[in-house]
């Protein structure tokens, strides 16, 4: 895979959870901003899992 399809893979998987973290702060009554703001923390803490499961782990070495 090339450095450029895996980092177009991550970015989408980040703007996808953004997204959902955008509509679950809605859901609670809070700004989606508030939901999107919190999303680097969603984001690092599935980007890893996700790019490994996709055999990307040589980004993490």
């Amino acid at each position: 895979m090339t450095p450029f399809l895996q980092l177009a893979i991550e970015l989408v998987i980040i703007i996808l959870f953004a997204k959902a973290a955008g509509y679950l702060s809605t859901r609670i009554g809070r700004p989606v901003v508030f939901g999107e703001l919190n999303q680097p923390n969603t984001g690092i803490l599935t980007v890893i899992p996700v790019a490994r499961a996709y055999g990307m782990d040589r980004v993490f070495d």
